[in-house]
């Protein structure tokens, strides 16, 4: 016959021994346990004291959550403008590929890890803005991108017809007309007072 230790009440790890379970058949003893974070889990003696079981699996879980979590910014509204900006540059499957990937714009190199795009642009970001790329056929880059509200935004795309340095949109607001009661004015040369 094997000697039996009492072990009840000791703490290994974060498991403190609730209960001894003897198995003399297998000649194993087992232990009921009680974790720091409130589980109760039956676990073989010799892989507690050998030091392989330290917790209910808890353990396990916050040290991979850690490991895993780089910048604990994953459900943030910047680093969801940072992965959009990836898509359209990036992937081949996205709506938006063929007017930024597919025509040559391009992420930095050091902006293809979220961190340094946070770096560089948190300081100047609010909230409801977008980014915007300054040189509208350049890359995503410190140098050339800067937040700015929707409708400038859209002052800044290609498809907008310029006249006189100024979009449609833009001179519609000034004169307080319709959109395309101005582009129809522009077009045709009519005065839009």
């Amino acid at each position: 016959m094997f000697k039996r230790i009492d072990i009840t009440n000791k703490k290994f790890g974060k498991l403190t021994i609730i209960k001894m379970l003897w198995n003399y058949k297998k000649r194993n003893t087992y232990v009921e346990t009680l974790c720091e974070c409130g589980n109760k889990k039956v676990i073989a003696v010799k892989h507690i004291r050998s030091g392989a079981t330290r917790s209910c699996g808890c353990f396990l879980s916050e040290s991979s959550k850690k490991r895993f979590t780089t910048h604990g910014l994953r459900k943030t509204k910047i680093y969801n403008i940072w992965n959009a900006m990836k898509q359209r540059c990036n992937n081949t499957n996205n709506s938006s590929y063929s007017t930024y990937g597919g025509r040559g714009i391009n992420i930095s190199e050091t902006w293809v890890k979220f961190y340094e795009f946070f770096l560089d642009m948190n300081g100047s970001y609010k909230e409801g803005l977008t980014l915007d790329r300054i040189d509208n056929n350049g890359n995503y880059c410190k140098e050339n991108c800067r937040w700015v509200t929707r409708q400038q935004q859209a002052n800044n795309t290609s498809a907008n017809v310029i006249f006189g340095g100024k979009t449609i949109a833009q001179i519609a607001r000034e004169k307080k007309i319709g959109y395309w009661k101005c582009w129809y004015r522009l077009h045709h040369n009519i005065p839009l007072d």
